[in-house]
């Protein structure tokens, strides 16, 4: 299983994929591939601290971990390989990009990315509620994938809504409470959190990047 972290920053959703692949798949038989990609000259220092505190906590031949500099807005660094990723995760990345849409190289890395993935691939988009952006990245992937997530209302079940441009309705979509005083359980990060050099970047946050609603929505490519 291949999972690509677009955006990666410090580390977070690769240290979210281990917990979980730690506390809840325990007899998986396979090989599980995380990558991340972002921009080396910012995080290389933080992925090199991270890579030899996993290694030393993380003894287990069927994970790998492989860091790749990108740069959607750079020609060269804009179009990684992601013909294999089985899951594709844009946690705080995509708001981040958000201000930089209309810029030719950053259409041509999406359009590299969703046409490239292969039939089944899933995309999961998480970041904080901005109802511009959750239309964005709906424009971009509804062509080309299928939305997994209700975008309906579901009673008792947190949802917020936003406005869809291509047909003008108001949708539901998912989120998530997240409180950092309650990922506690984050065993591995917990084991190398004094040995990461974050470049400033608060430890503390490098488990959860917010504390509030975290919209989320899946998408499988067709």
């Amino acid at each position: 299983m291949t999972v690509a972290c677009l955006g990666g920053g410090p580390g977070s959703d690769v240290l979210g994929v281990l917990d979980y692949f730690m506390k809840y798949m325990a007899d998986f038989k396979g090989q599980l591939d995380i990558q991340l990609y972002d921009r080396k000259d910012k995080w290389g220092p933080t992925w090199e601290s991270l890579k030899t505190a996993m290694d030393a906590e993380l003894h287990d031949p069927r994970v790998t971990v492989s860091f790749y500099d990108f740069d959607v807005t750079t020609a060269g660094k804009s179009k990684p390989d992601l013909q294999k990723a089985d899951v594709i995760t844009m946690h705080y990345f995509m708001e981040e990009v958000y201000s930089e849409r209309e810029r030719a190289e950053v259409k041509e890395c999406f359009d590299h990315i969703i046409q490239t993935a292969k039939p089944g691939a899933l995309f999961l988009y998480s970041g904080m509620y901005m109802y511009q952006v959750i239309n964005w990245v709906h424009q971009l992937l509804k062509d080309n994938c299928e939305l997994l997530t209700p975008d309906m209302e579901l009673p008792g079940q947190p949802q917020k809504i936003y406005k869809d441009t291509s047909t003008g309705d108001w949708k539901w979509v998912s989120y998530a409470e997240v409180d950092l005083h309650q990922e506690g359980d984050l065993q591995l990060f917990n084991d190398i959190r004094d040995d990461l050099q974050t470049g400033g970047y608060p430890t503390e946050e490098v488990s959860q990047r917010f504390k509030g609603n975290v919209v989320y929505r899946l998408y499988r490519k067709k």
